[in-house]
């Protein structure tokens, strides 16, 4: 059987779980060709139980939103397909399953309850497995990462019918890596994999020419990682070009899977210098922006949007205006929770406040601890600006500023971690006090990131003065005369200027404004 010109049956599920029958079938994919052949993948969604919905952390890691449930089928339809597939067939069948271990459960239930079959009625051989006897030294055998190695596009979702296409391309590479050992039929693989020990890795091997990154210049600037298609795989910044891309590919010990993977697929690199590394930071927050990389996670888009809030910051917009000139605001923000506080003391029971359940009488009790301790009297808090006036004086009397939350603009707000017990009324009491803190030092920020809207900054640099100038956000942008400047800006501002406000802190610097107002 001629590894290059048979034909094999590639295949990939989407499940809810890791086995049945705790994890129910979601997607079912599966094409049919020789490695010289371009697959066409049949795939399904598939119905779930009555009784079972679409988890959350399925839908975000395949994209499959409820909605799309709607064009799912019944399993024994999709089964019946298959098995009509498999039936046409011609001998011996054979199915190439990246990390098979994972399907062979679901298929051998699937033809246990609707074929009345003891076994699956096909020889299955692992693609993961074969990359590591074949590949023992590739950064990462997983199929992205092996599916890249050999010249595929990454998907950031899965989906079953992707996986498919990365399933043949890495088998098609790995019959070329097979014929190097002068294996070229199933057998003589079959024999060479049976004999032939396991290898002990010794060292990665990258794709990536290692004279290119060793030649890189010793400044700052940014880098991106770039697959065989040409994709962008990752988009960073760095103090020192040279030193930094070249950490990614030192020692072997304890790294991040995530990053093997991506490294496993990176062909070239493209970097772009900067005078400093402020500029460099505030170029990449740009260019993951415009080039949405798939092993970026920090500085995207994604659903963060901007907010505003009226005066009372009884209501929000997603755009500034006369009524909503309160801002800005990340869409995930502790004025959210200070808004969720205020409705609480406006009803007989207390709302879910903090991220972790609490009992509504503790919530209140905790509430009343923190007034008796702070010297405020429930009567006269009338609105949220009368919290957030509180939440201003106990940021100024704060003796050390929580500088870190104030300039956090890669992740929104954290969960908090878990506790075993239920908290005490004086560390609710706490709890509120961080609360009403962390929300004025977000209103203080937003009013400070606008004053950097339209700024003059020279920085004292080892190289001497450098003067940056930014206009309506945009470094080496014009000024614009808005009554609300923010009106027309975006999350790819806010972060501009959150970066501009951080990286400000490590240099002497002085700061002029640009649009006739004083500091």
């Amino acid at each position: 059987m001629n590894l290059k010109r048979s034909k094999f049956l590639y295949l990939d599920c989407q499940t809810t779980g890791m086995r049945p029958p705790a994890g129910h079938l979601l997607e079912f994919a599966w094409a049919y060709g020789s490695t010289e052949d371009e697959p066409m993948p049949v795939s399904h969604l598939i119905q779930l139980p009555a009784d079972h919905e679409l988890p959350r952390k399925i839908s975000e890691i395949t994209g499959i939103e409820p909605e799309h449930m709607a064009e799912a089928h019944a399993l024994e339809e999709v089964f019946a397909k298959f098995q009509a597939a498999i039936q046409a067939m011609p001998e011996p069948k054979m199915a190439i399953i990246h990390y098979a271990q994972f399907e062979k459960p679901y298929l051998a239930d699937l033809f246990a309850r609707f074929a009345q079959l003891n076994e699956i009625p096909f020889t299955i051989l692992c693609s993961h497995q074969m990359c590591k006897r074949l590949l023992p030294n590739l950064p990462s055998q997983n199929i992205r990462g092996a599916a890249g190695f050999f010249g595929l596009a990454p998907n950031g979702l899965k989906r079953a019918a992707h996986h498919v296409e990365a399933t043949h391309r890495i088998w098609r590479g790995l019959v070329d890596e097979a014929a190097k050992h002068g294996l070229e039929d199933l057998q003589s693989l079959q024999d060479w994999l049976a004999k032939t020990p396991s290898q002990k890795v010794t060292r990665y091997e990258y794709r990536l020419d290692k004279i290119k990154r060793l030649e890189l210049p010793d400044c700052p600037g940014i880098y991106r990682m770039i697959s065989k298609s040409g994709e962008v795989l990752y988009v960073g910044k760095a103090t020192s070009l040279k030193s930094r891309v070249n950490s990614y590919f030192r020692g072997k010990k304890d790294r991040d899977r995530r990053k093997l993977e991506m490294l496993a697929q990176v062909y070239d690199l493209r970097t772009t210098s900067c005078a400093t590394p402020l500029e460099a930071a505030i170029m990449e927050s740009d260019e993951i922006k415009r080039l949405n990389p798939p092993y970026n996670v920090v500085l995207k888009r994604g659903r963060r949007h901007l907010m505003f809030y009226n005066r009372d910051f009884s209501r929000a917009s997603a755009t500034q205006s006369a009524e909503f000139s309160q801002g800005p605001f990340r869409n995930m923000n502790w004025i959210e929770h200070l808004r969720l506080l205020f409705a609480s003391l406006q009803q007989d029971e207390f709302e879910q406040i903090f991220f972790l359940p609490v009992p509504p009488d503790l919530l209140r009790e905790g509430f009343e601890l923190f007034c008796a301790l702070q010297g405020l009297e429930l009567g006269k808090i009338k609105s949220v600006r009368s919290l957030l006036a509180k939440g201003m004086q106990l940021l100024r009397d704060y003796v050390e500023p929580e500088t870190e939350e104030e300039v956090d603009i890669e992740s929104d707000v954290d969960e908090e971690p878990e506790l075993d017990l239920p908290p005490t009324p004086e560390e609710l009491a706490g709890k509120y006090e961080r609360l009403l803190r962390r929300a004025a030092a977000e209103y203080r920020r937003g009013k400070e990131l606008t004053q950097l809207l339209d700024s003059q900054i020279t920085l004292q640099t080892k190289a001497g003065p450098r003067e940056l100038r930014f206009g309506h956000g945009q470094l080496g942008g014009e000024p614009k005369s808005l009554p609300f400047k923010w009106a027309d800006l975006s999350v790819d501002d806010f972060d501009r200027m959150s970066i501009l406000m951080s990286e400000l802190s490590k240099y002497e610097f002085t700061l002029s404004r640009r649009d006739g107002k004083s500091n």
